[in-house]
């Protein structure tokens, strides 16, 4: 077996400064989670990624995602493996890579049939979608898994207004 290592990180910091009688005052706040996802099947453990870069979706068009039917690719387009399928999500990275000018935005949600909802940790129902505008970025992570079955496993990435491109990464346990 093939051990997988992942790791997730999000991290926000600020820091105001402003001139006071007498001296500078400072505040900071930070926010930030770091760490590190093991091979495994538990808790904050995973088997399984697959990740594409530069998909491109057309206005109006569908990306429909299989995810219990995926295909790693090499940069020239060479299987590296297919088979890809996954039971649970544990982190799920998109990122809007269109030109920031660009009048569209992709939409990811809502496939017509079999729509993966994220187990109804990510949208409530089947037709909810979140908006994603270029230059912008998605990451979820859930350290239990958000589902994925034969009747949830259509991650669907639309097009709208006009051709976007993304990058997509994918962690969980097949």
């Amino acid at each position: 077996m093939a051990i997988l290592r992942a790791s997730l990180t999000a991290h926000v910091t600020s820091e105001r400064r402003a001139s006071a009688s007498g001296g500078t005052a400072t505040e900071k706040a930070e926010y930030g989670r770091r760490g590190a996802m093991t091979s495994g099947t538990g808790t904050r453990q995973v088997d399984e990624a697959w990740s594409d870069t530069e998909r491109s979706v057309a206005a109006a068009a569908n990306d429909d995602i299989d995810l219990q039917s995926l295909t790693l690719l090499d940069d020239d387009g060479n299987t590296l493996r297919s088979g890809i399928s996954f039971s649970k999500l544990k982190g799920l990275y998109i990122k809007n890579t269109s030109a920031l000018d660009s009048t569209g935005h992709l939409v990811v949600g809502g496939a017509a049939s079999n729509a993966w909802e994220g187990g109804g940790a990510l949208l409530e129902g089947a037709g909810d979608t979140i908006r994603i505008a270029p230059g912008r970025t998605l990451l979820i992570e859930d350290d239990e898994g958000m589902a994925v079955g034969a009747t949830s496993k259509v991650l669907r990435v639309a097009g709208v207004t006009a051709t976007q491109t993304f990058d997509i990464w994918a962690v969980g346990n097949p």
